[in-house]
């Protein structure tokens, strides 16, 4: 009896279309002829959201390619037609033995296939093949050569690799918030302090990526006191800037929680949609990689000069981050930033941070001690006038105003008569008459 012969199929990526009809799951089958032979075969194709643990908030699908039977038994791949049922140049992999193929499209771009997966067969095991889009109908693998990868790319690898394609295609960036990587952009000895792809900046070397990192510091405002970056309280942080030309936009905003494994990807609602201006996260931590505080400048006014903080707990890699209405009053953007001590306690406690110090001193600086008694009877007897003020009572009747009290000490005391009449005349009429003079 004569061995089975794997049949020789056609994929068509053009099929996937109808699988959208399914919502963000959904499979269908499609028959294709088999060479040589009047009968057909049935190729299923299942949609499904890349990384599959982000379920509908994923950025990407996946739809694979596979014989009906599980997708494990092997076929001959004839050729790959694209999206538009034009063959696609992956030549290594025509005429080899296959178990699936897949492509993958950003969420945005449903009907253009920016990665194609084919997973090979033979004596020597399974390995799998990446081709990226690079213009038009050329592909290319993604490793620079045609070898394949021993094992599947783990889902955030893979993911990245997809991130880096809409960047390089759709103009479309995403934003990495994690404390090492804006520490490395920081670097005092790193000139290059802009990222985004590895088609724009493929070594991380040229300072030709789309988003630039900066680092600053915000102080509590204290009176004679320069509220620089060294002050002991002072809360820094990362700024992330994005400058749209010609329709840039944010894909996805993520950070690694360790500093390596699975990214978790921050959900603000209405950033989503920025594509034209200017665009700045405020980025703080604490001591870990992850992001604690987010202020928003720019990116429609629904963000626009608001906080957003971490939420207590993350939907699966996914964190929908939650507005901050209490810290709207604390604006940044201008240097230095520098804050008044109530707000700056506000936002201490919220980082919830033990290195950030509270405010050395109050707003108004230390408290000034009271004069002396002697130097507040002096200021009183200073004035010009002598009058009283206009809430004390005067009254001819105190005995402090006793003619003899006044007098007697000036002509009893034997002084000579005219300077002693003069400073008893003076007194006198300072003291007395014009106080009778204010009774009449």
């Amino acid at each position: 009896m004569a061995a089975l012969i794997p049949p020789q199929v056609t994929i068509k990526l053009s099929e996937n279309q109808n699988v959208n009809k399914d919502g963000e799951q959904g499979k269908i089958t499609y028959g294709e002829p088999v060479t040589g032979s009047t009968t057909r075969i049935t190729i299923t194709v299942t949609k499904s959201p890349y990384p599959t643990y982000q379920g509908s908030t994923a950025n990407f699908y996946r739809y694979r390619h596979a014989l009906e039977t599980r997708g494990t038994k092997p076929f001959k791949l004839l050729a790959v037609h694209g999206d538009e049922n034009s063959p696609i140049n992956i030549a290594h992999d025509i005429g080899q033995y296959i178990t699936s193929v897949s492509a993958y499209y950003w969420k945005d771009k449903s009907k253009e296939a920016i990665l194609v997966e084919v997973v090979t067969t033979n004596h020597l095991g399974a390995h799998t093949y990446y081709y990226g889009k690079k213009d038009g109908n050329i592909w290319t693998p993604l490793s620079g050569n045609p070898g394949p990868q021993p094992t599947p790319l783990v889902p955030d690898d893979l993911e990245k690799k997809l991130d880096d394609l809409v960047c390089q295609h759709y103009k479309a960036v995403t934003l990495d918030l994690s404390s090492k990587n804006s520490k490395t952009y920081t670097n005092d000895d790193n000139k290059n302090n802009k990222y985004c792809c590895s088609y724009h900046n493929p070594n991380g070397d040229k300072n030709d990526g789309r988003i630039a990192v900066n680092k600053g510091s915000v102080s509590c405002k204290v009176t004679n006191h320069d509220p620089s970056q060294a002050h002991p309280s002072s809360a820094p942080f990362f700024k992330h800037e994005i400058t749209s030309d010609g329709g840039l936009r944010v894909s996805a905003i993520k950070y690694y929680p360790n500093s390596s494994g699975p990214r978790r990807r921050i959900n603000i609602p209405g950033l989503e949609n920025f594509q034209n201006g200017s665009l700045f996260l405020y980025v703080f931590h604490c001591t870990g990689e992850a992001p604690i505080l987010i202020y928003v400048e720019g990116g429609g006014h629904t963000v626009d000069k608001r906080w957003f903080k971490k939420p207590a707990s993350s939907n699966g890699k996914d964190e929908n981050w939650e507005a901050l209405d209490d810290l709207n009053n604390i604006t940044l953007g201008e240097q230095p930033n520098a804050i008044d001590c109530e707000k700056y306690k506000r936002l201490v406690e919220e980082l919830k941070c033990s290195n950030h110090k509270d405010c050395p001193l109050s707003q108004n600086g230390p408290p000034q001690p009271p004069p002396p008694v002697g130097e507040k009877n002096l200021e009183e007897d200073k004035r010009e006038d002598g009058e009283p003020e206009d809430d004390e009572e005067v009254t001819s009747t105190d005995s402090s105003w006793d003619l003899k009290t006044i007098l007697g000490p000036i002509f009893g005391t034997g002084a000579p008569v005219g300077g002693g009449a003069y400073a008893g005349w003076h007194v006198y009429t300072r003291y007395f008459l014009d106080a009778l003079v204010r009774l009449i």
